[in-house]
């Protein structure tokens, strides 16, 4: 132990005399090391650490799909009976999305909520902090009281945690609810809300009205594939029993971390194996910077073993210095992994799956400790052994030659090795970086079918208990509308039941004079209803027939637009303004058709990347509704709208709630906030990969130009030209260079087959992107073998030759 603190005091005392040389090592150090730990912070709570609730283990997700669609949510009659018909489960629960307005004490709020079934809590092995979950009676509608559970965060923010607010009764869309609990502080289910309410469970539902997500929790030693198996038995026989509806429809389960967690892992893998190979460059610049050092301190360490010090107390003396570097570079990284997810967690955007647990805790400290380690013994190891693997022949040579001390041929095949590799890991990144920027730029050039430019919106929400007579309810927008258009610089203002890029339900529908095209989710379309200057003030574009106008009022003939994709997909391209459609099934004798007036262009309503659909406007006036997002189009900047905006609003209804205003733009841009992030931090990686190289590089070549010094002087008083020895040293130092993009290049190739599921439009290897990172880093090194190189051309013979 003395001998350890002794090692541990030199070592301070080591740095300190070179405190330049120890900065650019902790900072080195510090980039690789945060780096790892920040992506470890996230990796650890989204991929390694169990989901927050009972033996998770056993929890599922209950999905049904369809061959040419995918996933998709669960009508009511169906999730009935797979609750019946599946024994595997212990559980089967479900939940869909909901809004409230809350009025009373305070401004009024539109709180975001989730309508659960009663054994919502329960099957999730959750117990709420205050209070109790749902019993099976509070599903029925008509009961004697409605009830909500609140969110940790809600009861905090709006009712200052009061104690007694258990049977309190609040204001919720203009009727009142009773408090039966309050969640637990961090509990939270597929996304964040303020509260949740009972679930109707015993309402008449159609079952292609798909809007029930499914989870249950697996009895003991029931597998997955045990419950899947059961449940696709269950759908065959729903499917003969009503093959109009569940024909094609098909199911999947999945492990619930599995599911929560599928789209982001091959990108947090792909980042862990990026952070990875900067700090493997790093740990190779070090350690040639160690290497540099160790051959300036081959005279010290020449009389230490002349002293009596031995080969292995001179090891562990240097392994002690790599050590306390690394561990210096390790806490200083963790303060930026620290920064870095504190950034990453204030973003606001729901770019990760658990977001809100990804916390540099414990157990990240405790990785990065251990990597700091790891790290020092990695990088310290070659330079330990070389000084300390010097025998008698070394201690002779040392103490003649001084300080001067050329480094053999060991040390330099040793140093260009790590160059080559700094190089090679350089490419992988940069490749990996470039795919994902052409890949985004690709994206951002897809066309949304909509001009996003100057657009300013918000929700709001008619409740049913002040706006019971959906008749009544287009009067209501008339007069929005009618001031909102008053604002200064509002150019164009609508309504509608959703706005481009916020998703929307699919609705089965049929063609008069066609065989019925129910069944699919091929044969569905994207409804909206809207008001007439809806596709004016989102710059939808009219392709033939004409808009839906102010004349398409109630009781006016039934109207409808569709999309190029609608006509592409079921009229053949051909003009189908006249042409007449009804949802659901049209030997219904209640069946509403709805003639088409014109063609509108399709709009990105699912994201950039998704596949277009056919999609259906209807007048919002002849099929009202009391979810509503207002849009307005203006001449200046959409923001400089807002406080008018809300006037507007409070003018029509002062106890309205105005929720979620953003711009058109900024919902475009949320819907790429993955993408984004994706390149920003591959694009970072690589840039410091790229940096670390380019100094990996410089640093070789300019201690082997101050290593030959002498011998460059030598070259020259014998008649070698400055271009010659230019020359000679460039192609010395591109040499490792060139092998490295090579080898790079190889493993780019098979490393960006993980990336195939994060790029758009462009192939894993895309040649273009290949060959243009070859070129730049191998420009990049020549510059830095260049600028050495060219210094060793001005040494003057004399002075070389009186070189030490």
């Amino acid at each position: 132990m003395d001998s350890l603190l002794q090692d541990l005091r030199y070592a301070v005392r080591s740095l300190l005399r070179r405190p330049g040389f120890a900065a650019v090592v902790v900072l080195t150090l510090a980039l690789g090391i945060g780096a790892n730990t920040a992506i470890f912070s996230v990796v650890n709570a989204v991929l390694l650490r169990p989901l927050p609730y009972a033996d998770p283990e056993r929890l599922v997700m209950v999905w049904g799909r369809y061959a040419d669609f995918g996933r998709t949510s669960t009508s009511l009659p169906d999730f009935v009976d797979w609750k019946a018909g599946a024994t595997s489960f212990a559980q089967m629960a479900a939940r869909h999305n909901a809004v409230f307005n809350l009025t009373g004490d305070g401004e009024p709020e539109q709180l975001t909520a989730d309508r659960v079934t009663a054994n919502f809590f329960p099957t999730l092995g959750v117990r709420p902090q205050l209070g109790r979950a749902f019993l099976p009676e509070e599903e029925k509608v008509g009961g004697d009281d409605d009830v909500v559970v609140l969110s940790h965060g809600l009861w905090q923010r709006r009712f200052g945690g009061d104690p007694r607010i258990v049977g309190r009764e609040v204001t919720l869309s203009g009727r009142p609810f009773t408090v039966i609990g309050v969640a637990p502080r961090d509990f939270r289910f597929l996304r964040d809300v303020d509260l949740w309410a009972p679930a109707r469970m015993d309402t008449v539902g159609q079952r292609r009205a798909e809007y029930l997500t499914v989870f249950g929790r697996l009895k003991p030693g029931v597998t997955v594939q045990q419950a899947g198996a059961e449940l696709a038995g269950v759908l065959k026989r729903l499917a003969e029993q009503y093959p109009e509806t569940n024909a094609t429809l098909q199911s999947e389960v999945v492990a619930m971390k599995d599911d929560l967690v599928g789209d982001v892992r091959p990108a947090l893998l792909v980042f862990s194996g990026a952070v990875g190979l900067v700090l493997l460059i790093a740990c190779a610049n070090v350690a040639n910077l160690l290497l540099a050092r160790a051959a300036a301190r081959e005279r010290e360490v020449a009389v230490r073993v002349a002293l009596g010090a031995g080969s292995g107390r001179l090891v562990r003396q240097l392994l002690t210095e790599s050590v306390v570097l690394s561990v210096i570079g390790g806490a200083a990284g963790l303060v930026l992994a620290s920064l870095a997810v504190s950034a990453l967690r204030a973003s606001g955007t729901e770019i990760l799956p658990r977001l809100g647990e990804v916390r540099v805790d414990v157990a990240v400290a405790l990785f990065a400790l251990l990597l700091a380690v790891v790290t020092g013994l990695l990088f310290g190891l070659a330079p330990a052994l070389r000084v300390g693997g010097g025998g008698g022949g070394a201690l002779h040579a040392a103490l003649r030659e001084g300080a001067r001390g050329a480094a053999g041929g060991a040390v330099t095949r040793l140093r260009n090795a790590l160059v080559l590799g700094e190089v090679a890991v350089a490419v992988v990144l940069l490749v990996g970086a470039g795919l994902l920027i052409r890949s985004f730029d690709k994206l951002n050039r897809v066309d949304p079918g909509f001009n996003p430019r100057g657009v300013l919106t918000y929700g709001v929400i008619l409740p049913r208990a002040r706006y019971g007579n959906l008749e009544e309810v287009p009067a209501v927008y008339e007069r929005l509308l009618e001031r909102t258009r008053q604002i200064p610089g509002v150019r164009h203002a609508a309504v509608s039941t959703t706005l481009p890029m916020e998703g929307t339900g699919y609705w089965s529908f049929a063609i008069e004079g066609r065989q019925s095209v129910t069944g699919g989710p091929g044969q569905d379309l994207q409804p909206f209803d809207v008001s007439p200057d809806y596709f004016r003030t989102l710059g939808i574009p009219l392709r033939s027939g004409r808009l839906i106008e102010p004349s398409d009022a109630p009781g006016a003939p039934r109207v409808a637009v569709v999309n190029e994709e609608l006509v592409k997909r079921y009229f053949g391209g051909k003009d189908p303004v006249g042409a007449r459609l009804t949802y659901g099934d049209p030997t219904d004798t209640a069946a509403v058709w709805w003639t088409v007036v014109g063609v509108v262009g399709t709009v990105a309503q699912e994201g950039l990347k998704a596949k277009p659909y056919a999609q259906m406007y209807r007048p919002i006036a002849q099929a009202p509704a009391r979810g509503l997002w207002v849009s307005m189009r203006t001449a200046g900047d959409p923001l400089a709208a807002a406080t008018a905006a809300r006037a507007a609003l409070k003018a029509v209804d002062a106890e309205l709630p105005l929720n979620d205003m953003q711009t058109m733009e900024q919902r475009v841009a949320d819907s790429l906030a993955q993408p984004r992030v994706s390149v920003t931090l591959l694009t970072v990686f690589a840039a410091v990969a790229l940096a670390l190289a380019a100094v990996g590089i410089y640093g070789v070549v300019s201690y082997a130009v101050t290593q030959r010094t002498r011998e460059i002087g030598i070259r020259m008083a014998l008649g070698a030209k400055q271009g010659d020895v230019l020359r000679l040293v460039v192609r010395q130092g591109m040499l490792p260079a060139v092998a490295g993009v090579a080898l790079g290049l190889a493993g780019a190739l098979a490393a960006t087959r993980a990336m195939a599921s994060l790029l758009y439009g462009v192939g894993a290897a895309d040649p273009l992107t290949f060959a243009v990172v070859a070129l730049f880093l191998a420009t990049v090194a020549l510059v830095a073998t260049y600028v050495p190189a060219r210094r060793a051309t001005r040494v003057a013979p004399t002075e070389a030759l009186r070189y030490e």
